[in-house]
């Protein structure tokens, strides 16, 4: 793989202006209004997660092998046909998801010279910003604010709110962090029951003490005009995990296409926004150690892996750049994956 993608690699917060004062807008400025072919296909409101799986964690609980079995293969067949899924009863405290949607709101509405005091650093993975929107590129009708280090979180509320510090906002985010990656990690056992390996120790450098897990909260305003604009790009993600209500929607994402060998794909995605109501996503990757490389299982590989090993901080970078077709440069030379036509908008 080229260095040129090492140097090139950058990013940009926010560039000045490129935010409108969204509430003041009768119509989506030209810096944010899309290319035709990159538009939502389907109007605003018409949107529905009606079919995608929805799988039930109660008996995991219980006790209930056979259920338990029986949710196990659901969650396979979902990676194989969707890559996405959505999952109810996974034990999650519903309060917490309140408590931190509730901060993300404080945030999101503070004056934007308060946001931009916590803006993110190229290069870090902390603070207000979109780590894939470069300079020249068209703006999404969007905000973003990313958690990732505990020890800058303090920091971060003690800025934000310098004259009553927001003790809450670091409360929220600590409880949140750590019950989120129990539940990762036990979503991650049942997907791994799911693909009938013999030796499952592979994966156990993946999802142990030393795994992450990165914060990404979306602020969508309404939109006057939301079939001019995205919230965000078509992408894939390393993997995804988004509350919705009392559900959670999960997205395979990249790291399990590549532990899988292509078995289980990362399905293409975008955000739309909505032209009456403003829209919130607290997004949260669940993020391997950063000194282990991602390769596949040995299980489900017959010849070679279809990708180069890489580690997170590598894949980073490229994603910087290459914010869709993110694995295709980690691709074996001559092997290419089966492309996968499924795509789930409105995350």
């Amino acid at each position: 793989m080229s260095d040129k993608i090492l140097s090139a690699a950058g990013e940009c917060s926010f560039p000045e202006g490129s935010l409108p004062s969204w509430e003041e807008h009768n119509a989506v400025p030209t810096s944010h209004v899309w290319p035709a072919q990159s538009r939502p296909s389907v109007k605003h409101d018409e949107y529905s997660n009606a079919d995608i799986p929805m799988i039930d964690l109660a008996c995991c609980d219980v006790g209930d092998r056979a259920a338990k079995q029986k949710a196990v293969a659901q969650m396979r067949e979902a990676c194989l046909k969707w890559g996405f899924f959505q999952m109810k009863n996974h034990g999650f405290p519903l309060n917490l998801i309140e408590r931190v949607r509730t901060q993300a709101f404080k945030f999101f509405n503070l004056p934007m010279e308060m946001k931009k005091s916590v803006q993110k650093a190229p290069g870090t993975f902390t603070g207000f910003g979109h780590v894939t929107v470069k300079a020249g590129d068209v703006q999404p009708w969007a905000e973003g604010f990313y958690l990732n280090d505990f020890s800058e979180v303090d920091q971060l509320s003690r800025t934000m709110w310098p004259e009553k510090y927001n003790r809450e906002f670091t409360a929220a985010y600590r409880d949140y962090d750590e019950e989120i990656q129990v539940l990762c990690k036990r979503l991650l056992d049942l997907i791994i029951e799911g693909l009938h390996v013999t030796d499952r120790t592979h994966f156990e450098k993946y999802v142990n003490e030393k795994s992450a897990g990165l914060f990404r909260w979306n602020y969508y305003p309404a939109c006057p005009e939301p079939h001019k604009t995205l919230g965000m790009n078509v992408h894939t993600d390393f993997t995804l995990l988004t509350p919705r209500n009392d559900t959670f929607a999960v997205n395979i994402g990249d790291m399990l296409q590549v532990l899988t060998n292509g078995l289980y794909t990362s399905v293409p995605h975008r955000a739309v926004v909505n032209r009456a109501d403003a829209r919130l996503s607290l997004a949260y990757l669940f993020l391997p150690p950063q000194d282990v490389e991602v390769v596949a299982a040995s299980d489900l590989v017959e010849d070679e892996p279809l990708y180069i090993p890489f580690k997170l901080e590598y894949y980073s970078q490229v994603k910087q750049i290459h914010f869709l077709n993110t694995l295709d440069h980690f691709i074996r030379r001559g092997l290419l994956p089966m492309p996968k036509s499924t795509r789930a908008e409105n995350c």
